[in-house]
């Protein structure tokens, strides 16, 4: 069963990397790794709000207060529906024994997984969220033609949100081999061929 816990994520109390077997994915801090997510999704949601301004001649975008307070409450709980399109494709599910959820003070969530996976399978896991809550609200509101504003600021902050997700897969899959795997020690990533 997951453990949910308040704080920040255990730092893999089971894990003891030793080379040559594992090898450090060499990855910015995490301060440096989340200001450069941060500013490298803002671009590609900025990007993305213009050509949705552009078509948004075409869209019926419905504006009121009530749709201000939808908006308010969709980005709050897509934080944690973000951690759990994480946890869906862990291995052995979202629940599962290795798989743990948590807070930081209410600012923050996150979900890890305390076991090794595929590489594929961890690029997997990091760009899940940005699928279901940008890429596919962005297509349903070009197919119907309409942009609630709470699924217009979901599927916006979501992007931002997911920065130190997207920017994480690039260091992954210049340096680890795609079938080898990969485990977590805090906030340091390993990998070991097959």
């Amino acid at each position: 069963m997951a453990r949910i816990r308040c704080g920040t994520p255990a730092p893999g109390q089971s894990f003891w990397p030793a080379p040559p077997r594992w090898t450090r994915v060499r990855e910015p801090s995490l301060a440096l790794g989340c200001l450069f997510g941060s500013l490298v999704t803002t671009g590609l949601a900025l990007v993305l709000g213009a050509c949705w301004l552009l078509l948004a001649l075409r869209l019926q975008v419905h504006f009121s207060a009530w749709s201000f307070w939808q908006s308010v409450l969709a980005v709050l709980l897509s934080a944690v529906v973000h951690e759990l399109l994480h946890g869906v494709v862990f291995p052995g599910g979202p629940f599962g024994p290795l798989v743990e959820y948590g807070s930081k003070c209410m600012l923050y969530f996150w979900a890890t997984y305390d076991g090794e996976m595929r590489v594929r399978r961890r690029v997997f896991v990091k760009i899940m969220p940005v699928v279901m809550l940008t890429l596919l609200p962005l297509a349903w509101m070009l197919w119907t033609r309409e942009a609630p504003l709470w699924l217009v600021s979901v599927a916006f902050l979501n992007l931002v949100g997911a920065g130190v997700d997207v920017v994480s897969i690039v260091p992954l899959v210049t340096q680890a081999s795609a079938g080898g795997f990969v485990r977590d020690k805090g906030h340091e990533s390993w990998w070991r061929p097959v």
